[in-house]
């Protein structure tokens, strides 16, 4: 049996935030520049939004297509669109806040993890009901959360139960759900894609402005790395720690992220994208002009070893979680994202960085 060994890892991670804090002088402040933030939305954030936004609209053509000849062949060749929005989703999770977080967007597109199992109790009642004429007049604009974004979108493409009910349904009922559930992902990444353009993007870039809700260079930045550190949290806690648990024997793969559609590894491999996208733009040209190339480099390697790890893993990681060599490699895996949380945590006062309240923390 494989057990994690406790007192290990917490030295290997001290030891590694103690070498941190001796490698990088305190004494230096590093400076991200305006120019930095401003490629940080127009290289990342803004194309993260527009790709997003892109496959959400082939994934609602191809649930048209579905609806005019419902069959399980059809299903199937849906299934991939829904990954791939799922992925573009993924590598855009190192910003989640903004427009993201207005009218709990970011629940609709994805309410996960799902505490109280939710999504399938309220999509077995709607599925069940198969209120048509309700559906249609109301839309999911107001809807449950549970019931308007990618998780409800899952079960019906890849449970075989609801693969069935939507085939067999003479009425079409599941089939048109599924295409208002698209129609809402396309309403949801439209919005936040435009609030971005029209309104974010300027006051993020011109803190100066009395209307921005960033009143100095030192909230911009602050801004940037907060969603980076909320996204190194939620990878850490929720899509590795809760799927590991405590051991091998005990651990639960279906705690994973989106392990239905097998797109667990897909997802984390975009997230990893997303963060070194981010800190190439932001934080490499900072410790550059400082002169840290070589405090660069050593991130820049880490970042480098979370791909390996992996590009090492094997899909789909649901049904491979509780083989012992594969559940050491998922393990190494979330030690390698918390260091690379401390070694950024150990930067952020040198950023003049202030991490706003995440929720994952402690959890």
């Amino acid at each position: 049996m494989v057990k994690k060994c406790i007192p290990s890892n917490l030295i290997q991670l001290i030891f590694a935030a103690l070498l941190w804090f001796i490698i990088i002088p305190s004494h230096a402040n590093l400076l991200v520049s305006n120019n930095e933030v401003a490629a940080w939305v127009d290289q990342y954030v803004l194309p993260s939004y527009q790709n997003l936004h892109q496959a959400n609209l082939q994934l609602q053509t191809h649930a048209g297509e579905l609806c005019a000849a419902p069959s399980l062949q059809q299903l199937n060749k849906t299934q991939p669109h829904f990954s791939k929005a799922l992925k573009a989703m993924a590598y855009s999770q190192a910003i989640d806040g903004g427009p993201m977080q207005e009218e709990l967007r970011n629940f609709q597109l994805y309410f996960w993890p799902d505490r109280n199992n939710l999504v399938n109790k309220q999509l077995a009642k709607l599925m069940d009901e198969s209120n048509l004429q309700g559906l249609q007049e109301q839309g999911l604009e107001h809807a449950s959360v549970a019931l308007a974004g990618y998780p409800a979108l899952e079960r019906l493409l890849f449970e075989p139960y609801y693969q069935q009910t939507i085939i067999k349904d003479q009425e079409k009922f599941g089939c048109y759900y599924m295409v208002t559930i698209t129609k809402n992902l396309v309403r949801l990444t439209a919005a936040i894609t435009e609030d971005w353009k029209a309104r974010w993007r300027a006051q993020l870039v011109g803190p100066s402005n009395s209307n921005s809700r960033f009143k100095k260079p030192a909230d911009q930045v602050s801004f940037i790395f907060s969603n980076i550190d909320v996204l190194l949290t939620k990878i850490i806690t929720k899509k590795l720690t809760k799927p590991l648990t405590s051991s091998v024997t005990k651990a639960k793969p279906k705690r994973l992220e989106s392990w239905r559609s097998s797109n667990s590894l897909i997802m984390l491999k975009a997230n990893a994208r997303g963060l070194t996208d981010s800190l190439k733009i932001t934080l490499k040209p900072a410790l550059i002009r400082a002169g840290e190339a070589s405090n660069w480099n050593q991130i820049s390697h880490h970042l480098s070893l979370i791909k390996q790890q992996l590009d090492q893993l094997p899909t789909p990681l649901v049904t491979h979680l509780n083989e012992p060599q594969h559940w050491l490699a998922v393990e190494e895996l979330r030690e390698q994202f918390i260091q690379l949380q401390v070694m950024l945590r150990a930067l952020y006062p040198r950023l003049n960085v202030h991490l706003g309240f995440n929720a994952y923390d402690g959890d």
